[in-house]
């Protein structure tokens, strides 16, 4: 019986050599226990701590929002940036930039009540920048057309778009006509 305990204690100990073995050429240690790293201290923007900002990169912040009002940007490059890159849900009719009829530097409490309700997606006192268009605009959501079986769609046109930026990114939040 002594035999027997001996030799089950050393086919153990054989076993645990062979793991740890194993474990140290797939470089591995068993002595040292592996943490995971340190999170990354909070962030001062307002987007996901792994996503980054939120919404659509667009206006190049140009200021220092302590010193304009909580915007890191002026309406002069709200119509810039609209009179170089147009309306984000496409271009007019015409082909010609939008004409801006209001910028609004708000929270997003009050362009959420701009826009009937919607949510922004910031909190209620975050400053954003309404933008107010004059198209008129194509409707780019147009149903399919099947030949023979369905009338080719007419294109929808829409007079007004509006588009909503992060005051403090310059983000391109929502937008619609």
């Amino acid at each position: 019986m002594r035999i027997k305990a001996w030799s089950l204690l050393g086919l153990l100990t054989l076993l645990l050599v062979a793991v740890a073995f194993s474990a140290a050429s797939a470089g591995a240690s068993v002595s040292h226990l592996q943490f995971p790293p340190t999170p990354p201290p909070p962030r001062t923007d307002r987007g996901a701590p792994n996503l980054g900002p939120i919404g659509a990169p667009a206006i190049h912040p140009t200021r220092d929002p302590s010193t304009n009002g909580g915007a890191a940007f002026t309406a002069a490059d709200v119509e810039q940036f609209i009179q170089t890159n147009g309306y984000a849900g496409g271009p007019t009719v015409s082909g010609k930039p939008p004409t801006i009829l209001k910028i609004l530097f708000v929270t997003s409490k009050e362009a959420g009540i701009l826009l009937n309700g919607q949510d922004v997606g910031l909190p209620d006192d975050a400053l954003v920048c309404y933008v107010l268009l004059n198209g008129p605009f194509y409707e780019t959501a147009i149903p399919p057309y099947v030949p023979n079986r369905t009338p080719p769609p007419t294109p929808l046109t829409y007079q007004t778009g509006y588009e909503v930026f992060d005051a403090l990114t310059g983000n391109l939040l929502m937008y619609s006509a």
